[in-house]
């Protein structure tokens, strides 16, 4: 990739990593006064920091950090799916498909040790598919009653994030010779998405801390 282009991942990595550490603290905050749903997207939050954290850290000393997408992914089915647990239309479906999404991670993760091959973006891929499935089964469903615990603008980011998630892994895994440029482009769309969603999830979360407190 281009000196440029490296120069920005750097700058907006850079940004989003301090941006998610004040989430990170606001939500240690907070996760002492939510309830269990809720509490695991606090986790979730925290969590991302500690990942963007340790990726920034090990790229810093030049160390490999492929194999922390995996981790990640396995983190994110487990928390993100206890979240939308009591929206959920399908809770059997969805407790066998974060299963399945476990297992194809931990064997991405196993391979990448085994081959030392990089490429290891189908567990993200599947998430991606899982979570649009999801959040599109609520919207349709359970529309109303998702306005009424003001979860939908959450909803919508979070169906927006796992969009440009599939597209971005979509690219990286499944296509050969795509220019700089592109994956640029779907890299920054993914990053401040992420970004995004961790705000809006700490919002979210304050806001129906507020809630319950009054």
């Amino acid at each position: 990739m281009d000196d440029y282009y490296l120069i920005v991942a750097d700058i907006v990595t850079g940004f989003i990593t301090c941006v998610t550490f004040v989430l990170c603290l606001i939500n240690l905050y907070l996760i002492r006064k939510l309830e269990k749903y809720n509490k695991a997207l606090a986790i979730y939050v925290i969590l991302c920091f500690l990942f963007d954290f340790t990726n920034t850290v090990l790229i810093h000393f030049n160390y490999s950090n492929v194999g922390l997408l995996p981790l990640f992914n396995v983190v994110e089915l487990i928390l993100l799916g206890v979240f939308v647990s009591k929206m959920n239309p399908y809770p059997k479906m969805t407790k066998m498909a974060i299963s399945l999404g476990v297992l194809i991670n931990i064997y991405e993760w196993v391979h990448y040790f085994n081959t030392n091959d990089y490429i290891i973006n189908k567990g993200r891929v599947f998430n991606a598919i899982f979570f649009l499935t999801i959040l599109l089964s609520i919207l349709s469903k359970d529309g109303e009653e998702s306005k009424g615990v003001r979860t939908l603008p959450l909803i919508h980011v979070m169906i927006i994030y796992f969009t440009i998630c599939f597209i971005q892994f979509v690219l990286l895994d499944f296509l050969v010779n795509i220019p700089h440029g592109s994956i640029f482009i779907t890299w920054m769309l993914y990053a401040l998405a992420g970004g995004v969603l961790y705000t809006m999830s700490t919002y979210y979360l304050w806001k129906n801390m507020k809630t319950l407190n009054m």
